[in-house]
């Protein structure tokens, strides 16, 4: 063989090929290790002369057959990583690989210098972190994979290459490659042909290896071989030995305490799913069931919406960390889309809305004329004297506030009677002022516990005397004569406690009042209970809100909640998010009338009950539902207490607020506000806007902002930064008066009446998101959305005065603090657009719809500019904000995203967010420093507006 080196190749791998003898002796002696040692440490310290001494290392290993035996033993022996270390700093690595590809190019390689190379190779790898990119540069993959391919039989020569593969196979790119290359069936090839399980037996070093590497095999391999044993046909003695040696496996596995660190969960968490994929699943209801037992029967339809609705299939990214991103919320949802197209025919001969209206200024002005007095001279001043007309029951505060409550709760229409007043909505509770409230911390131990009972249940669900037995069914209930007890309330509606209901230990539930969402209950044992929660009106899904009473509590006992029917596939309750919980006891006899977070033990995963639907197989695992489950110690016995997915915010509670907002105001002559009803929903719930801004400045002169909240109405943290918002802009602080002066608002707090007076999560009445259908809504089915895009038509058409500012409140649950999703008009075809219909050139105004984010980042603490988006996809063009800066030319368009669970990043890291703190986002959002600083930001830009505007009405009076 031929030593001749060409310039492309390093002359010590040249040699490599003349040792024909070689293997790695354990018995070289320390002082040659010691020597090399100092060698290489010699060399990192001089590093003037590290060019001279990597090559003199280099041919003292290539010549010299002890020095490179040496050499090997001191990288596998070595307990000094600063040997390894300092040869990757030498580049040694790159050295080796092309040495490789080259001897491979030029096939001069043998056994025992591919036995040589890779044996150094696989050392280095495990300190150069950069060993994988080193690799696919050099063009070594496909060489790596040739050659594993020729030794797939050499043993001696397999576990190197195996190890090289391993390290290199961690970068994405480079393990794509390796695959292109045919490298995984033969990986697969030699794990079948080394996994001898017998001669793990005999030691509990081997046992822990087998632990460490191979903990899924090694479980399914030893119950596919007993089995495998029991089936055969071989003489009973060797039976008995056979299962004696796997029963001792097992045995020892079970004792290793190492499955209890941390690092095993995910493979504990994989070896759960495959248990879930196998087993039979059990049927939670039949598919009739699944729909709400609540019906309404949709206009313009002889029939409910429920035969067309069908569980969707809705795209979720697979988040295993707490960087989760929620493509199924709010916005980032898809799973309506495609029913909604479907449910399209339906009504497209009703009056709808179209993206370009047919609707004349005339009808406009006929239509919404009304909620835009403050441009009618004779009605610019007389705001209370509207009030009075359109609402006078409330126009004067002459009864206490829980009396006025009631009398505004009686006029709530819903599909079915209510049973009660809640309590905290009632006392208008909230969180606690100055008071937060950290993100639990995750109990490792108690997570793997839940999830083997988990796999428990898959197996065998525990059957014990009297249990499982239902104790709440709303869909019996509903159908039954009322039970309501009027003497369980006092005079003023609230509940008289400490009464003990006489032979019955167990909880007693309850959700029937507004907002509440509970279907079944069943109790597994005396401190275990399953529920489920109710989906929305007319369809068999989008279950997540809840919201519901416990009463005939004893305290410190801890009862264990498993809510059985959710569907997303994970949730912030996996991240240190808990429930809400008030007191009845701790309100009225403590003075204590909050929410508070409450729950240990929290936790979500898969369950082992699956949705029987006609258009899935039940076997196939797809359609299974997760469970939320916590554990809580009710802190008094007898208390009535509530619970909660979120703060809850009802739609009496609005009404009340803005009672109270207006009574407030009529004492301030220099603020114009205004309450008019946009329309009246489908269950004839009245659906109010209003219009604040200062009565000392021509409304002309003024720009328009539009809010608008709880088009979803499970998420009530936008009514709590609605009402910070709306409490800030009617103070007396000088920002909000400036406010007042600049901009006129048009608000509608809650667009989705019906959705939350009946405890819906997502949906209406019609089970279909009201946040897509803002293109072509329909005046019979979508009314709220009809009219609020009429009242920007109006604006854009009649005043000829384009928004100002648009923005959507909405809740997010499966990402922490506060964040904006915007629109970003540098899509060329957008712009070409823009500009031909505005005859503008290009005066760059496409650029200030980024000012709010930087704001809103400098102001408030629970924001991340780090979150937003500004995207526009095409499942979303049906959305508000983009149809009203697609279809109104709304640079300014946004929807604000709000944590269900807390903050992980500024001052709140770390905190669970409150009441407090959301209503401290909406004064945030509305601040001088925000809105405000964003006109005095961007005065070239509102002159160009106003230039264009101008413009426009020119050419069209003429």
């Amino acid at each position: 063989m031929s030593t001749q080196s060409s310039p492309s190749i390093q002359p010590w791998a040249i040699h490599l090929q003349d040792i024909s003898d070689f293997i790695p002796s354990s018995r070289i002696s320390e002082g040659l290790k010691v020597a090399i040692g100092k060698l290489v440490l010699h060399t990192h310290i001089n590093k003037d002369k590290k060019s001279a001494e990597r090559k003199d290392l280099l041919n003292a290993i290539s010549k010299d057959k002890a020095v490179l035996q040496g050499f090997i033993h001191l990288l596998e022996t070595s307990e000094d990583n600063k040997v390894i270390r300092n040869l990757v700093s030498m580049n040694l690595s790159i050295s080796i690989i092309k040495s490789f590809v080259n001897l491979y190019k030029n096939q001069e390689l043998n056994d025992h210098s591919v036995g040589c190379i890779f044996w150094i190779l696989s050392a280095l790898a495990t300190k150069d972190t950069k060993f994988s990119i080193k690799i696919r540069l050099c063009d070594a993959v496909k060489p790596i994979s040739s050659i594993l391919r020729f030794t797939l039989n050499k043993q001696k020569l397999i576990y190197p290459i195996v190890q090289v593969i391993k390290s290199i196979s961690r970068n994405i790119v480079t393990g794509g490659a390796l695959g292109k290359d045919g490298v995984i069936p033969m990986i697969v090839c030699i794990i079948d042909d080394n996994f001898c399980l017998h001669h793990l037996t005999k030691a509990k070093s081997n046992l822990l290896l087998m632990t460490k590497y191979g903990l899924t095999f090694g479980g399914v391999n030893i119950v596919a071989k007993i089995l495998e044993i029991f089936q055969s046909k071989s003489i009973e003695s060797t039976k008995a030995k056979f299962l004696h040696t796997i029963l001792s496996i097992l045995l020892n596995l079970v004792t290793i305490k190492h499955n209890e660190e941390r690092r095993w969960n995910k493979c504990i968490l994989k070896a759960s799913d495959i248990i879930s994929h196998c087993c039979q699943k059990k049927v939670l209801m039949s598919h009739d069931e699944t729909f709400c037992p609540l019906e309404f029967t949709i206009p313009g339809q002889k029939l409910t919406n429920r035969q067309n609705s069908s569980r969707g299939s809705t795209p979720e990214s697979e988040d295993d960390s707490d960087s989760e991103s929620d493509n199924s919320d709010s916005e980032d949802n898809q799973e309506q889309d495609n029913q909604d197209v479907n449910n399209e025919s339906s009504y497209q001969n009703s009056e709808s809305f179209s993206h370009k209206s047919k609707k004349s200024t005339e009808e406009l002005q006929n239509n919404y004329g009304r909620i835009f007095k403050e441009f009618k001279g004779s009605h610019f001043h007389d705001s209370t004297g509207f009030l009075k007309e359109t609402n006078g029951l409330y126009s004067l505060p002459k009864t206490s506030s829980t009396f006025h409550f009631k009398e505004r709760s009686k006029s709530v229409e819903s599909v079915y009677s209510f049973e009660k007043i809640a309590l905290p909505d009632l006392l208008l509770a909230e969180s606690p002022k100055d008071f937060s409230e950290p993100l639990l911390q995750k109990n490792r131990k108690s997570q793997r516990s839940k999830l083997m009972k988990c796999v428990r249940n898959m197996f065998n669900e525990e059957v014990r005397s009297g249990f499982p037995r239902v104790i709440y069914d709303l869909d019996d209930l509903i159908n039954s004569p009322s039970s309501y007890n009027e003497e369980l309330s006092s005079d003023e509606g609230i509940p008289i406690l400490g009464n003990i209901i006489r032979g019955n230990e167990d909880l007693v539930f309850e959700s029937r009042f507004e907002s509440g969402n509970l279907r079944k209950v069943v109790q597994v044992n005396s401190l275990e209970y399953n529920l489920i929660i109710t989906p929305d009106i007319n369809t068999n899904n989008h279950c997540q809100w809840f919201y519901f009473s416990v009463s005939n509590t004893k305290a410190g006992i801890p009862y264990d909640f498993n809510i059985i029917n959710y569907e997303k596939k994970n949730s912030q309750f996996n991240f240190g998010m808990q429930p809400v919980f008030f007191s009845s006891i701790a309100a009225l006899h403590y003075g204590s009338p909050f929410w508070r977070r409450i729950g240990t033990d929290v936790g979500y995963g898969k369950n082992q009950y699956t949705v029987s639907s006609p258009n899935s197989d039940d076997s196939n695992g797809k359609d299974v539902y997760m469970t939320a489950s916590f554990t809580i110690e009710f802190p008094y016995d007898n208390d009535v207490v509530y619970l909660a997915y979120h703060y809850p915010y009802t739609y009496t509670r609005l009404r009340v607020m803005l009672d109270k907002l207006k009574w407030k105001q009529e004492k301030d002559s220099s603020i114009y506000y205004r309450e008019d009803i946009l329309c009246h929903s489908l269950c004839y719930n009245e659906v109010p806007v209003l219009t604040i801004t200062s009565s000392t400045i021509l409304p002309e002169e003024k720009e328009i902002i539009f809010l608008t909240a709880r088009v979803h109405p499970g998420e009530t943290n936008a009514s709590w930064i609605m009402e910070g918002t709306l409490c800030f802009i009617l103070s007396s602080k000088p920002e909000a008066i400036e406010l007042r002066n600049n901009y006129i608002f048009k608000i509608i707090p809650m667009l989705n009446v019906e959705g939350v007076i009946h405890g819906s999560h997502r949906c209406g009445l019609t089970g279909e998101d009201l946040n897509r259908q803002w293109m072509s809504p329909s005046f019979e089915r979508h009314p709220s959305i009809f009219h609020s895009k009429g009242l920007i038509d109006f604006c854009h058409r009649v005043l000829e005065k384009p928004l100002y500012l648009f923005c959507d409140y909405h809740g997010h649950s499966r990402k922490k603090n506060v964040f904006l999703y915007g629109c970003s008009p540098h899509h060329p075809k957008v712009i070409l657009e823009n500009m031909a219909q505005n005859n503008e050139k290009n005066d760059e105004i496409y650029e200030d719809f980024l000012e709010l984010e930087k704001v809103l980042g400098e102001m408030a603490p629970y924001f991340d500019p780090k979150s937003c988006k500004y995207n526009v996809e095409k499942c979303r063009e049906t959305t508000a904000r983009v149809v009203v800066w697609k279809e109104f030319g709304v640079n300014r368009s946004y929807t604000m995203e709000s944590t269900f669970c807390g903050c992980n990043k500024g001052t709140h890291k770390g905190m669970q967010i409150s009441t407090i703190h959301l209503k401290d986002m909406g004064t945030a959002f509305a601040k001088r420093g925000s809105l405000d600083s964003l006109q005095l930001s961007t005065n070239r830009v509102k002159k160009c507006n106003r230039r264009r505007y101008y413009e426009i009405s020119t050419t069209k009076n003429v």
